[in-house]
């Protein structure tokens, strides 16, 4: 059980949507951590591991991911 006010990290499968979203649905997950807008367009074409270390970190921890907006 978490301590009293911490909140659980909710994590989320980055390798295997990054794997199976096209690039536009990246893009989307790349925004939604906040990713500068010029830096979007190159990381979406890039394979998952070679992705900085923090940005795969955000993107499988970051409450702010929707699965639900990634899957149009």
């Amino acid at each position: 059980m978490a301590p009293r006010g911490r909140k659980k990290i909710h994590t989320f499968d980055g390798p295997s949507f990054w794997k199976n979203a096209y690039a536009h649905q990246r893009a989307a997950l790349l925004r939604m951590i906040g990713v500068p807008e010029d830096r979007v367009a190159e990381m979406s074409s890039t394979a998952y591991l070679d992705l900085p270390i923090d940005t795969r970190y955000d993107i499988e921890t970051s409450p702010d991911v929707d699965v639900r907006e990634l899957s149009d």
